[in-house]
């Protein structure tokens, strides 16, 4: 079984209103690809304000928490 984590984030104002799927790039600094949050709703590993979110092009706003269970080496570099 693989090992997998979960990064949890608040949208802010600055933020604005993006897909989610969008938002992973700017709010990570692209450290996990488009691609790969896309799969992760698409696989039920995503949560918007605590519910599963299963549409990557659901709207993400300020104030919205967001969930994404990764396994361990997708989540890009680590802190040393």
């Amino acid at each position: 079984m693989s090992e997998t984590a979960v990064i949890s984030w608040g949208v802010t104002g600055q933020d604005g209103w993006q897909r989610v799927d969008s938002f992973r790039g700017k709010s990570l600094e692209g450290r996990i690809a488009r691609e790969k949050v896309k799969k992760a709703v698409q696989e039920g590993r995503v949560r918007l304000n605590g519910e599963t979110c299963l549409v990557p092009k659901t709207k993400v706003g300020p104030g919205d928490g967001l969930e994404i269970e990764l396994a361990a080496s997708s989540q890009g570099p680590q802190p040393e």
